[in-house]
C-alpha cells in the first residue's frame, strides 16, 4: 500500500515487501513446496502477490515474470494466482504509462484488494480468461489469456501463461 510506480520503472514484489523473516514480524505457517504444504515464514504473501499481479493484468501493464503455485489455492481462481519466495522467484510488471501509478492495497477480514490509480486509457477495455484442464485426480493445468480493446476493437491478443499443478494426495486430502 502506497507503492509509486514510475513511468518505464518495473514493480517488484520481494524489492517493495522485502524479506520474510521473523525478525521482520512474519511467522511460521504453512507454505506450498513442491505441491507439499510444510512450514515456512510467509505464509499469506502470495494472496497479496496474486490479488496485485490481478489488478496489474486488467490494467493491461507488461507482465514481465509471475509464477504460479504447485498446486490451487482457494482465494483465487486458478491460473490466475501468483507466488514469490525470496531470493527464488518474484512477480514482476512493468508501468508503461506516461504517467507513476499508485498502488492502494487494503485487507478487510480475509480479503484483499489491490488498486492501481494511474492515467486512464479511454475506451479500453481489458478482459482475462483462464481455459483448464484437469489431467488427473491431483494434476491440472490453466492457460491464462488476456485480450486488449480500444474502443471496441481487440488490438491485442496475449497468452500469459500457462500453470501446472500436481499435489500430493494424503497432504491435499488431509485438507
Amino acid at each position: 500500500d502506497g507503492t509509486l510506480i514510475s513511468p518505464n520503472e518495473v514493480f517488484s514484489l520481494n524489492q517493495t515487501v522485502g524479506e520474510r523473516t521473523q525478525a521482520r514480524g512474519y511467522r511460521t505457517t504453512i507454505v506450498f513446496k513442491n505441491g507439499y504444504k510444510v512450514a515456512g515464514i510467509g505464509g499469506g504473501v502470495s494472496q497479496v502477490t496474486g490479488t496485485i499481479f490481478n489488478a496489474a493484468l486488467l490494467a493491461g501493464l507488461p507482465i514481465v515474470t509471475y509464477r504460479t503455485h504447485s498446486r490451487p489455492v482457494a482465494y483465487i481462481p486458478i491460473g490466475r494466482d501468483a507466488t514469490v519466495a525470496w531470493n527464488q522467484f518474484d512477480m514482476k510488471f512493468r508501468n508503461n504509462t506516461p504517467a507513476p501509478i499508485f498502488v492502494d492495497y487494503k485487507i478487510r477480514g480475509s480479503r484483499a484488494t489491490a488498486t492501481l490509480f494511474g492515467k486512464k486509457v479511454p475506451g479500453r477495455k481489458v478482459s482475462i480468461r483462464v481455459i483448464a484442464t484437469n489431467i488427473g485426480p491431483r494434476e491440472k493445468k490453466a492457460q491464462l489469456y488476456r485480450t486488449i480493446r480500444q474502443n471496441g476493437k481487440v488490438v491485442q491478443k496475449q497468452r500469459m501463461g500457462t500453470s501446472h499443478y500436481k499435489w500430493n494426495q494424503a497432504d491435499w486430502e488431509a485438507d
